[in-house]
């Protein structure tokens, strides 16, 4: 299962570990539909029907936060990068699958409705982000290097590691060097969602020279 980032924000601060020990104990990276960024993807289990490592006998153990996937289900969403006027095409699908039981149900949903009753809003807006980010990716800003690069170590922990990148952002010169106000310092210190945000902002400006952030 593809996991975005904020996905893991959710997961890991639910189970009570850091971002790394995350990553290390419930993904794998593979290079799958963009051949510049890696896919990460929650390990299933050893057993023999590779379920998902957080369902138990009573349940989802992390189901408040879910990731994206397993929320919108059986939703798909597809959606294409902000145009030159800021404007994105959305697409959504049903998934239809034999085991999933709800396709048996009377009551219909309407997208918006399904949308409402998941919580599935945070989400969307981070995700909607990240596939922007995604398009930057694809043009292969690492060079030569590739996944070698330290631009793309940078990336990586500014998109997935959100306990390293908070010490990157409080204990280097980050805050002398960008122009962010005292209101969104404040933000980030109390909201991981806030430092992803400043994240996505910093990889795109130290990726392209554009975006929102600017430098003091």
């Amino acid at each position: 299962m593809y996991l975005y980032p904020y996905d893991i924000v959710r997961m890991k601060n639910r189970l009570g570990i850091s971002s790394g020990e995350f990553l290390e104990q419930h993904t794998v990276t593979a290079i799958r539909g963009n051949p510049f960024f890696p896919n990460v993807m929650l390990k299933m289990s050893d057993q023999d029907d590779k379920a998902c490592p957080f369902l138990s006998g009573n349940g989802c153990r992390v189901y408040e936060d879910r990731p994206f996937s397993c929320r919108a289900y059986p939703m798909e969403r597809g959606v294409s990068p902000l145009d030159h006027i800021g404007n994105r095409d959305i697409l959504h699908f049903i998934a239809i699958h034999s085991y999933c039981k709800g396709h048996g149900e009377s009551r219909e949903w309407t997208v918006r409705e399904w949308i409402e009753n998941q919580e599935i809003l945070p989400f969307i807006e981070m995700n909607d982000s990240w596939t922007d980010l995604d398009v930057i990716f694809r043009t292969n800003p690492w060079g030569e290097q590739g996944l070698n690069a330290k631009a793309f170590k940078m990336a990586f922990m500014g998109s997935y590691n959100m306990d390293a990148f908070r010490n990157f952002v409080f204990s280097s010169s980050f805050l002398e060097r960008f122009a962010i106000s005292e209101g969104r310092i404040k933000d980030i210190r109390n909201s991981e969602t806030e430092l992803l945000k400043l994240g996505f902002d910093w990889i795109t400006f130290f990726l392209t020279g554009k975006g929102s952030l600017s430098t003091g």
